[in-house]
């Protein structure tokens, strides 16, 4: 029968406890320690001075038609002077199969410019038919800048017919039109918008100097197309130099809005010439609110990805089902 434990039985035990009770609290209090330690990237607010250079990341391309994604420069955009390399993602970079990488698009705090040409490219014929297979699958081209994603504002239109605008990550590398979408047009011009909300110095000792600065709230791109023209032989080093003349393009005014479109000319040769504006707006949005944009995001003209869903589920319950073989054999 039951019979009650020895008396050194019972301290061999109670040594044992407070034993394993003082390990799991030297555990809880260094896991504790290494949360309060513990930054997530893009969490703190990034203050950028007048004048500061900004780094302008490309992401993947992506489209509501396919899970699938691709690396931006699988389409043969302008790339960064010494070309173009992987940067670090963050936890939710990785988790999202995001891959950042840097780009030609440069940016100066509180500094707007027109008509900045970022490259001109000649797409060989191979070239301009996997173009046409990535616009033909309504792809769109994403970016971030200070962690924000770039986002185009766009029209919706609910069941009813009633129309409202929201937002849409991303913009779309080409202008689809004509019967049965048979046309495309390159889009080659981008105008980015920066929100931004002003801070004042602060300082914690009398000797220190902070200037002011900005904190970026909002990261907006519209999306063009324009076949720009220009007066002779192409300085390859005008981009370099901000020398370029386009008669398309003006830097004191802006793109021509008369301007032609630029068509895709499928199994030909392509010159294509990538300008973009870069227009800094002041805004009341606090920083803490500036993800308030995309929590709003209208997902209607997304399509549920079936094939995806039935493939997910049923590896999980493939699994599922190896380890309850395995649990039973045990």
């Amino acid at each position: 029968g039951w019979s009650r434990p020895s008396g050194s039985n019972r301290n061999a035990r109670d040594r044992n406890r407070m034993s394993t009770t003082q390990s799991f609290t030297l555990i809880l209090f260094l896991w504790l320690h290494g949360v309060c330690a513990f930054y997530l990237p893009g969490v703190a607010p990034r203050k950028y001075v007048h004048g500061e250079q900004l780094m302008v990341k490309v992401n993947t391309l992506t489209s509501d038609l396919t899970p699938l994604q691709f690396d931006y420069y699988n389409i043969p955009f302008c790339e960064p002077k010494g070309g173009e390399h992987q940067l670090p993602e963050n936890i939710g970079e990785v988790l999202a199969g995001e891959r950042t990488e840097t780009s030609a698009y440069q940016f100066h705090t509180n500094v707007s410019r027109l008509c900045k040409v970022a490259c001109r490219k000649t797409w060989t014929p191979q070239n301009v038919d996997e173009y046409r297979d990535f616009a033909g699958a309504r792809f769109r081209a994403n970016m971030r800048l200070d962690n924000l994603p770039a986002a185009e504002l766009v029209v919706f239109r609910d069941q009813y017919g009633k129309e409202f605008v929201s937002y849409k990550l991303g913009y779309p590398i080409a202008e689809v039109s004509g019967y049965n979408s048979s046309k495309f047009y390159i889009n080659n011009h981008l105008r980015f918008t920066i929100r931004y909300h002003n801070v004042k110095p602060t300082g914690t000792h009398m000797d220190k100097i902070d200037e002011p600065g900005v904190l970026i709230v909002g990261f907006e791109v519209k999306a063009k197309s324009i076949e720009h023209r220009y007066e002779g032989k192409w300085d390859e080093k005008c981009a370099s130099k901000n020398s370029c003349e386009l008669f398309t393009c003006d830097p004191n005014r802006g793109p021509d809005p008369n301007a032609p479109k630029l068509q895709l000319r499928t199994h030909k040769k392509q010159e294509v010439v990538f300008t973009y504006d870069v227009l800094w707006v002041h805004s009341d949005v606090k920083w803490a609110s500036r993800w308030d944009v995309y929590l709003k995001m209208q997902w209607q003209d997304d399509e549920i990805h079936w094939f995806s869903i039935v493939n997910s589920s049923g590896i999980l319950l493939f699994l599922s089902g190896m380890v309850g073989l395995i649990m039973l054999r045990i």
